[in-house]
């Protein structure tokens, strides 16, 4: 059966990368729930997508600010930002979980509390970085990573070692000729897909793996009804 990712959790629920929005993630039925990793200034994993927050007109980097100077200005908006061990504890072995890394040099401390948890979870890397993935491979050959794109330009080089690529709905279905004769090597996630339609296309699409959402309920609703169906597989 074919995958769905919630991205960042559920922000059609809530903020996006708040424990929250992946609680609502989890209940609508995601196979996967998707979180970015950054690290604040005092060194602590954070779940933030971009490498700065709004406060009023100023853009703050993350990476100038403590874990509480941060969780400050979260608080000001009505949003909390999770330590990544918090996600990890909370939703392991409940949920897949799929890791994306935004900088590099987080991976071994998040390996590490991985192989700290009671319960082993199902999980995989992702990022539009791909040393950071060749560098997990090198640490653990077994580790499953995914490369996210969204130009053709460079992916003969970058998708060296990985185990699926992430295209960009645009680019898988203008590209889909190379993705047909790469499925044997790889298996694809494409993102962010959140309408009707293109959920639909995208779980008909033999060559299509999982699904990138920010519309979890939708797709499993569609997901649900096609192999009721007997559509997809």
């Amino acid at each position: 059966m074919k995958k769905i990712i919630a991205h960042r959790g559920a922000p059609s629920l809530a903020h996006e990368n708040t424990m929250e929005s992946f609680f609502g993630a989890y209940q609508a039925g995601a196979d996967f729930i998707e979180f970015d990793v950054r690290r604040t200034r005092d060194k602590l994993l954070i779940a933030h997508h971009d490498p700065y927050i709004i406060n009023g007109s100023e853009k703050i980097s993350i990476c100038d600010l403590t874990y509480n100077e941060l969780a400050s200005i979260a608080s000001e908006h009505d949003f909390e930002v999770p330590k990544i061990k918090q996600i990890l504890q909370v939703f392991s072995g409940k949920v897949g979980l799929d890791i994306e890394l935004k900088e590099e040099d987080c991976e071994q401390e998040i390996l590490q509390m991985l192989s700290d948890l009671p319960v082993k979870p199902c999980f995989f890397f992702t990022s539009f970085n791909p040393s950071i993935l060749r560098k997990l491979k090198k640490t653990d050959s077994s580790l499953q990573t995914g490369l996210l794109f969204e130009s053709m330009d460079t992916i003969n080089d970058d998708s060296k070692g990985v185990d699926f690529l992430c295209p960009d709905y645009d680019t898988f279905f203008s590209n889909r000729d190379y993705f047909d004769s790469t499925t044997k090597r790889f298996s694809t996630a494409v993102w962010t897909v959140d309408t009707p339609e293109k959920i639909s296309r995208v779980l008909k699409d033999p060559l299509a793996g999982s699904v990138i959402t920010n519309q979890t309920s939708l797709a499993v609703s569609i997901r649900n009804e096609l192999y009721i169906n007997n559509v997809t597989t």
